[in-house]
């Protein structure tokens, strides 16, 4: 894999940093050498996991934050971790026409772990980053994301 270190941002759980958060993820592949089509599936699923910081971790109460970390590991692994800080809400039986993020994360992610709670939800998972041809060069122009990007 190439270069890129650890990517490690906190974000409002608002839904319109959501776009912003997975073109960051994206980018972040890109620079890391990873495979195209991890460079496609990351950021699905980061996203996916965001949402559902951002639908279910604060109903009831003002919108809180949530963190993500995307890094690389052994072996041409990528982990991904995002983390609120609200309170989990179980998913329901007949998700309806929505809530297949979980189910999408635990289709095409590995070592998916979930630990919820009254203190907040964490998901973790890899996806395999095996390196393409390895990172472009220049300088990392997405990192961090500019504040207006994110409207705050």
């Amino acid at each position: 894999m190439g270069t890129a270190g650890p990517l490690e941002q906190r974000w409002p759980a608002e839904a319109r940093v959501l776009p912003t958060v997975r073109r960051a993820v994206r980018e972040w592949g890109v620079l890391a050498g990873l495979a195209e089509e991890t460079v496609e599936d990351l950021p699905l699923l980061v996203s996916e996991a965001a949402s559902n910081a951002v639908e279910h971790a604060y109903r009831d109460v003002e919108p809180g934050e949530f963190e993500l970390s995307v890094s690389p590991g052994p072996e041409g692994v990528v982990r991904a971790v995002v983390r609120d800080f609200g309170r989990w809400r179980p998913p329901p039986a007949d998700p309806g026409y929505r809530g297949r993020g979980l189910a999408l994360i635990d289709t095409l992610g590995h070592d998916v772990e979930l630990d919820a709670g009254d203190a907040g939800t964490r998901i973790a998972f890899t996806v395999s980053g095996a390196a393409a041809t390895g990172p472009p060069s220049g300088p990392a122009s997405w990192w961090p994301p500019a504040v207006d990007e994110v409207g705050r």
